[in-house]
């Protein structure tokens, strides 16, 4: 609404494009926000809860495409908005990985969050006096760098790295804040972390190889002499994190960094691709292959030999 224009100027339909957005964007945030009550795992209604949520920012997602000339000039929409909304759908994706071990959910969010770094949708809160608008942007470096790690983009993550030290500084230099010590904590940890993997091992030969952690199709040990497929099937796993003071970034240690990915399928083709107009869109969610779910814990004071208990059925 500009100048002396009064909400009676404004065209019935445009006032209904602006009121359906407000609705979808409020109803967005309750259900994200409800996400934090549900348990982490067990008790399967978090399915149905991750597809009502997943449902509304998809609608959410497509609804400021198809008006974002209206949401511009009515509602003032702003591009650090559009890539809350996309780092809000990142962040599903990556939750939907953490109950499931399907690595190609890791996919969906990296092109949600790459998408939002070639766009530039973050870009225009430095310009703005706002310290939290800017904190918002720093823990999206944080989430994309881990979902990078989880995809061994080492050499994109290094570059966000760079990027995101950067931005701290000038976020400590601009804003007098008090959590400067821990986002230099943050750089911290993710350089050890990058410092620390991949692992490396020698073969027969001596040489130092990259281990590749996930299966891979075709790489799955024959089964012993006398097994049936389908007899015997790992639905769950505890892996926990017994070393004290170890190299972390988040809350993943590097040994259940390590382990976790032992115990997933390599990802699949990424399944969000760009339409000819430039606009994310999610296709079909990928074909359901068995694996594990899997559960995180850190207890220092265990013995590795109860490192990564196994339940069977």
């Amino acid at each position: 609404m500009t100048g002396a224009e009064t909400e009676d100027d404004i065209p019935l339909g445009e006032r209904k494009t602006v009121t359906d957005f407000c609705y979808l964007l409020d109803k967005s945030k309750q259900l994200f926000n409800g996400l934090r009550d549900l348990p982490q795992y067990g008790h399967k209604q978090w399915q149905s809860y991750f597809g009502r949520t997943f449902d509304v920012y998809t609608k959410l997602w497509k609804f400021q495409q198809q008006h974002r000339q209206v949401l511009d000039t009515r509602y003032g929409l702003k591009r650090w908005q559009i890539g809350e909304v996309a780092s809000k759908i990142g962040q599903l994706y990556y939750h939907y990985y953490l109950r499931t071990s399907e690595t190609s959910y890791l996919n969906e969010a990296f092109s949600f969050y790459s998408a939002i770094r070639h766009r530039s949708y973050y870009f225009q809160v430095n310009k703005e006096n706002r310290p939290e608008l800017v904190v918002k942007k720093l823990r999206y470096y944080a989430r994309y760098i881990v979902v990078c790690l989880l995809l061994n983009k080492m050499d994109l993550v290094k570059v966000l790295v760079k990027e995101l030290s950067e931005e701290i500084e000038d976020y400590t230099q601009r804003f007098n804040t008090e959590d400067q010590l821990e986002w230099n904590l943050v750089l911290q940890e993710v350089a050890s972390f990058v410092e620390a993997d991949p692992a490396v091992v020698l073969n027969d030969s001596n040489v130092v190889v990259i281990s590749s952690n996930r299966l891979q199709e075709g790489s799955v040990p024959p089964l012993e002499q006398g097994m049936v497929v389908g007899q015997l099937v790992l639905a769950d796993s505890l892996i926990i994190g017994n070393c004290n003071n170890q190299v972390k970034f988040s809350e993943l240690t590097i040994d259940m960094f390590r382990m976790l990915q032992a115990l997933e399928r390599e990802p699949v083709n990424l399944a969000t691709q760009t339409s000819k107009q430039g606009v994310l869109e999610s296709s079909e969610k990928p074909a359901k292959r068995e694996k594990p779910s899997q559960v995180f814990a850190v207890q220092a004071n265990l013995q590795p030999a109860f490192h990564v208990p196994f339940c069977f059925i």
